[in-house]
């Protein structure tokens, strides 16, 4: 093999290992992941205030057009972010393997948001589909919001809580459940 080569694929390694140090849970983060993870934070913060200020007529009908520029470049930001996790992942031990790992990682809770956060974006340019649907497609936008869990401590910790007491809060959620169920079977007969 030429020695630019290795040389070359060398760099691309080095560069790899950077931006995974950025961008995911590393053991030697980089001293601009917290910076990345704040920017990330505000993004999402700043699209989901537009999702709530594009509902009332008179703001959307005044800064529409730079609503839609402030939400296609977050899209761009967001694709870039996913496409370099996808590329960089195969460096976490639990998804070494090319494309097995890729194809894991995909599949996780946190990569299924990102895609679902980017994807009412895209899904109009590939597939033509009514508008009443588009409409419809756009509010899934609000599952940004979801996304800022990767960027704190604290969503990673309520998500541990999450899966240790899952049934609990299942029971929870199941009698929360029946008490709207019944009082809402009351304020009907009411």
């Amino acid at each position: 093999m030429p020695e630019e080569q290795i040389s070359s694929s060398g760099a691309v390694n080095r560069f790899r290992r950077r931006v995974f140090d950025i961008i995911e849970d590393s053991p030697t983060p980089s001293t601009w992941a917290p910076r990345f993870n704040i920017f990330m934070s505000l993004l999402i913060v700043l699209n989901i205030s537009i999702v709530v200020l594009e509902s009332v007529h008179d703001i959307n009908s005044a800064y529409g057009s730079l609503f839609q520029v402030i939400d296609t470049v977050s899209v761009l930001i967001f694709t870039v972010e996913y496409i370099l996790r996808v590329w960089t992942i195969t460096l976490n031990p639990a998804f070494q393997r090319p494309v097995a790992g890729r194809l894991r990682f995909a599949a996780t809770p946190l990569a299924i948001i990102d895609i679902l956060a980017i994807l009412p974006f895209y899904l109009p340019l590939i597939i033509p589909v009514d508008l009443r649907m588009l409409r419809a497609l756009r509010l899934i936008r609000l599952l940004r919001i979801l996304k800022i869990g990767r960027y704190t401590d604290a969503a990673k910790t309520f998500q541990k809580v999450l899966v240790r007491k899952k049934e609990e809060i299942l029971l929870a959620f199941f009698i929360l459940i029946i008490v709207l169920l019944l009082s809402s079977s009351m304020m009907y007969t009411v």
